[in-house]
């Protein structure tokens, strides 16, 4: 069966959304059933409470645009100890994000991608800032960067993965196939950018490749092509 991707995308934004609409759908048919029996100035309460609500969502998804940025200033900062590395982050970001969107994936796992791509590479970019550019003895892996945070527990298994340190895991298809579009965006990135490539110590996929299947491979693949971008080797 051919897939739909922008029937799946839909679904996922709808399940983003359904709490607010649920409330919003609960109180119209309220005001339905009760308006004969209401008078026009008890309007006033009702309305009043379908705007609380929507300002109540509006303020929720303000709240997630906030830490984004807050995210992305920081990722930025860590990135600015190295001239090679600066912007790469959020060129991976949106092409993962790209790649996750084109295949149909719900909302919720695309922005999961997304904060997964911004800081796949914390890890090396502490090293950068701990030692002025010079690799420590030992080495920081962008998991331990984000663990323990709350808000990025469901990231924590994906940086795994990308770390190649994906052993306590339980890597599920879904799991797998978010690293390997991170992964993917981060070599494409280095593709296009020979500072980018040049400030790696190796390849994103080549720590990913391990726990992915093919066919998952060939999907996010098969997406980046057909949204036109430049395919590093896949193993």
């Amino acid at each position: 069966m051919k897939r739909r991707p922008l029937a799946r995308l839909l679904r996922g934004n709808f399940r983003t959304q359904a709490p607010a609409l649920a409330a919003q759908w609960s109180a119209s048919v309220l005001l339905l059933i009760t308006y004969g029996e209401m008078r026009s100035w008890s309007l006033i309460p009702v309305v009043a409470l379908l705007l609380l609500m929507r300002q109540s969502y509006a303020l929720f998804l303000d709240i997630r645009e906030t830490y984004r940025t807050t995210v992305e200033v920081l990722v930025e900062a860590a990135e600015s100890q190295d001239d090679r590395r600066f912007g790469h982050a959020h060129r991976t970001a949106a092409t993962a994000r790209a790649i996750a969107m084109h295949i149909g994936l719900p909302a919720p796992a695309v922005e999961r991608i997304s904060y997964a791509a911004l800081l796949h590479d914390l890890g090396e970019l502490s090293d950068a800032i701990g030692a002025e550019g010079i690799l420590p003895v030992r080495e920081i892996r962008s998991a331990e960067v984000v663990a323990g945070v709350e808000f990025f527990r469901s990231v924590e298994p994906i940086l795994q993965i990308c770390d190649g340190d994906a052993s306590r895991v339980d890597v599920t298809a879904d799991l797998a196939l978010a690293a390997m579009i991170v992964a993917l965006a981060s070599d494409i990135d280095c593709e296009l950018s020979w500072q980018a490539r040049a400030a790696h110590r190796d390849s994103t996929m080549g720590h990913v490749a391990p726990w992915v299947s093919s066919g998952l491979k060939a999907r996010a693949v098969g997406a980046a092509i057909e949204l036109g971008y430049p395919i590093p080797a896949v193993s």
